[in-house]
């Protein structure tokens, strides 16, 4: 059972991932267990920790390197169905932001 922050967390990122906005850009990076989503900005970073179960972490590799954009542009990586087909797997989601780029 996901907390309210969790649960706040997790709309957040399906936003994210939804978002046909020319603006969006949203790459994934792997971190053991974890996949990070991380939505560039000009003046910071979103960035949001999902754990995954091995299996989807493998299907998920097999599929995207450290970097690749799943989300550009207002275009879709085809693996994104897959994400959101298995969003009910998702465990202890973690938010935070960086400093962007220019700043």
């Amino acid at each position: 059972m996901l907390s309210a922050k969790e649960f706040l967390i997790k709309q957040r990122l399906l936003w994210l991932l939804k978002s046909r906005c020319r603006r969006t850009y949203v790459s994934v990076f792997f971190d053991g267990t974890d996949v990070v989503f991380l939505k560039s900005g000009k003046r910071r970073n979103e960035c949001i920790a999902v754990e995954l179960p091995v299996e989807d972490i493998d299907v998920l590799r097999s599929h995207l390197y450290d970097g690749d954009f799943i989300v550009f542009a207002g275009g879709k990586h085809v693996i994104l169905q897959f994400v959101l087909a298995n969003r009910r797997k998702w465990r202890k989601l973690v938010h935070w932001y960086r400093k962007g780029v220019n700043t």
